[in-house]
């Protein structure tokens, strides 16, 4: 775990130093997954030059077909959009866990970077704005530095001060505080700080962002008996007691969901026994959620949402 959370602030570090020069050799990480995350299909590490592009990095590694004048992947390896099958299924791509409102082509990326291509249905939502399996990247390596705030419910403190401290430690800013405290803090819906709330759906900030689950890629949200899990068209899928891991970016952030500007993770349980557990994984064992879109932790198992 503290080889991971280094490694991490070293990328960061190097990211300011090599990324902005045209000749500099840089290494980033490739990953092509299907189904929100829960089928790995590749994963490569690989020294590109600085100013390549996603598209360019994803054709050192994979076969890609093109379409729309070569901004849009239609393929890779072979496997291709379901548009033209009348399914709603596609290739988008994720920079350090975040999705871009610019096409492959256009977006550079900086050293130390990682690039998940997923292959999912896009019949729910058209954009799903963040993966839960990058983290802590998001906040760590995103294209602007954002201090983190970290809000917790009553009886979380130590778990959101564990989360802050990681983070720190990762070369970040990073603070926890009651969540009652930061919902009336400005910063919270300005877009200037990236967010890590833990508690229930009955939190005022919490709730106020599960509201919208489908314009931001949610797959959970409130319901009396626990937390209802919804599969990857929408639909409730089953209710859980245990707590969900789920990341989207900040709707209050200038640009939207699609800016890659600052992320929203949401550790949210019925219970704080629930909260307390996941956010434990998030803090001392992030692989576990390695590539997936978000997840459902019951007891000692980590479930991939959808």
């Amino acid at each position: 775990m503290r080889d991971l959370w280094g490694a991490l602030a070293v990328a960061a570090v190097l990211a300011g130093c090599l990324g902005s020069s045209a000749d500099a050799p840089m290494s980033v990480t490739v990953v092509v997954t299907r189904d929100f995350g829960q089928t790995l299909l590749l994963e490569r590490e690989i020294a590109i030059f600085g100013g390549a592009s996603v598209i360019e990095a994803l054709q050192a590694v994979a076969t890609v077909e093109r379409s729309y004048g070569g901004g849009f992947v239609q393929a890779i390896d072979g496997v291709g959009s379901g548009f033209g099958r009348g399914e709603r299924l596609d290739w988008f791509y994720y920079v350090n866990g975040l999705h871009a409102n610019v096409g492959a082509a256009v977006l550079e990326l900086r050293d130390g970077d990682a690039v998940q291509w997923d292959y999912h249905s896009w019949e729910y939502s058209l954009i799903f704005p963040a993966f839960t399996g990058a983290f802590p990247r998001p906040f760590v390596q995103g294209p602007v530095r954002l201090p983190v705030e970290i809000g917790h419910a009553a009886g979380l403190a130590e778990q959101a001060a564990a989360l802050a401290d990681a983070l720190r430690q990762a070369g970040t800013r990073a603070r926890a505080r009651p969540l009652a405290e930061l919902a009336a803090d400005p910063v919270a819906r300005s877009g200037d700080a990236h967010l890590i709330l833990l508690g229930s759906f009955a939190d005022p900030l919490i709730s106020e962002l599960g509201a919208p689950h489908a314009s931001l890629g949610l797959f959970a949200r409130a319901h009396e008996a626990g937390v209802e899990l919804l599969d990857a068209r929408g639909r409730p899928h089953r209710v859980t007691a245990g707590a969900v891991v789920q990341t989207t970016q900040n709707p209050w952030a200038d640009g939207g969901v699609g800016a890659m500007r600052a992320a929203v993770l949401l550790i949210v349980g019925p219970d704080p026994d629930a909260v307390r557990a996941a956010a434990t994984v998030l803090s001392d064992a992030p692989e576990r959620l390695r590539h997936r879109h978000s997840v459902v932790l019951e007891g000692d198992s980590v479930e991939a949402l959808p």
